[in-house]
């Protein structure tokens, strides 16, 4: 069965202790999002498309994660609340582990819809 993604669906991550609440993110949105930090500018008299993949990477983790437990404040060691301010504020390599393990769950979305089309395909001859 072929399956969309909705962006009401949810699930978890765990790192170490803590655990993350994701959703997958849909063709539309991610070029919402890459649309919105790319410009055109002027290059040598040629019109180049300019991506800031930092301001990408920050807006798509703010989507990606829609809540956490057990993420805490380095100095008082109490966990911090699931914002903007702080989602921007996780290690780029917890960011990095959010975005391969979304894009995991939306490959096995894309595997399992590659699958039905081979055997669509199969049974049809």
């Amino acid at each position: 069965m072929i399956e969309i993604i909705d962006e009401q669906e949810r699930f978890q991550h765990h790192i170490g202790d803590s655990v993350f609440i994701l959703r997958r993110m849909d063709a539309g949105t991610h070029a919402e999002i890459v649309r919105r930090h790319t410009s055109r500018e002027k290059i040598s008299d040629e019109w180049v498309s300019v991506r800031d993949d930092q301001a990408i990477l920050l807006e798509s983790i703010d989507w990606l994660v829609t809540g956490w437990r057990k993420i805490n404040h380095p100095l008082t060691k109490k966990e911090v609340p699931c914002t903007k301010e702080n989602k921007i504020r996780l290690p780029i390599i917890v960011m990095e582990e959010i975005i391969n393990v979304v894009k995991d769950a939306t490959g096995a979305g894309a595997e399992a819809a590659k699958e039905e089309l081979k055997n669509s395909k199969g049974s049809s001859s």
